[in-house]
C-alpha cells in the first residue's frame, strides 16, 4: 500500500541522514586527532613514536630496522632507545634501529623497513586511523545513540 511505501522511504531517508551524520562526525574526530598529534612535543611525542617504532620493528621481525619519519617531526634518540627497550622487553630481541631521516610520508608517523628495503611497515596517523576506522565509528555511533536516548528521556 501507499502508506507502507511512504513509511519505508521515510526509514530509508532517516538511515541515510544518520549515516551522513556519522561521516561528518568521523571527519570531525579525524581532524581533532590530527590536530592533537601534530601538537605533540617532547616526552609525549617520544612515547608515541617509540611505541609505533617498536610495533613496526617487531612486525618486520629482523635484527636491523631503518626508520624514516614524517616531514613534520624528527625522531629523537630518546624515542629510538625507548623503542629498542620495548622490543627487548617484549621479545628478548636486540634490534638495531637506525634513524635515516625525514621522508615523504602521508601525515604524522614513521615508516620502518628492513636493511634491504624489501619489507616495510608504515605506521602513520592516516594509516592507523584507517586501521581503526570501524572501532572509531562504533564509538561515535554509540555516543550518538546514547545522546538520542538521553534527549528522549
Amino acid at each position: 500500500t501507499l502508506s507502507q511505501k511512504e513509511e519505508s522511504e521515510k526509514k530509508n531517508i532517516e538511515r541515510l541522514v544518520a549515516l551522513q551524520r556519522l561521516d561528518v562526525l568521523f571527519e570531525s574526530v579525524e581532524k581533532e586527532i590530527e590536530r592533537k598529534f601534530n601538537s605533540l612535543l617532547g616526552e609525549e611525542l617520544d612515547g608515541i613514536i617509540a611505541y609505533w617504532i617498536a610495533e613496526a620493528a617487531m612486525g618486520i621481525g629482523e635484527d636491523q630496522v631503518e626508520i624514516v619519519s614524517s616531514k613534520e617531526k624528527l625522531v629523537s634518540e630518546a624515542a629510538l632507545l625507548r623503542a629498542k627497550r620495548m622490543i627487548l622487553e617484549a621479545s628478548s630481541k636486540d634490534v638495531d634501529i637506525r634513524y635515516i631521516g625525514r621522508g615523504n610520508l602521508d601525515g604524522f608517523g614513521i615508516l620502518a623497513r628492513n636493511k634491504s628495503g624489501q619489507i616495510s611497515y608504515t605506521n602513520t596517523l592516516p594509516n592507523r586511523i584507517k586501521r581503526y576506522k570501524k572501532e572509531i565509528r562504533k564509538i561515535i555511533q554509540g555516543y550518538e545513540e546514547d545522546n538520542r536516548e538521553s534527549q528522549k528521556g
